[in-house]
């Protein structure tokens, strides 16, 4: 339990000192889930067959793209 509480802390750190800079996802839902996406940033997804996962990632790396 204490070992996410650091990483957590440990990356607010790193955000607060300009060292990761996040950028919003266009859905606030996932984007509170996973608390913001940045360089080196890796997200796990699974789903039904059909759902949508391929949409998502590829509108996220669109996102990315677009805010540099």
């Amino acid at each position: 339990m204490v070992e996410p509480v650091i990483a957590l802390l440990e990356k607010l750190e790193r955000e607060a000192k300009g060292e990761e800079r996040l950028f919003r996802l266009i859905w606030p839902h996932l984007d509170y889930a996973i608390g913001g996406m940045g360089l080196g940033t890796l997200l796990f997804l699974a789903g039904e067959a059909g759902a949508g996962k391929s949409l998502i990632v590829s509108l996220i790396c669109l996102q990315a793209e677009m805010d540099g």
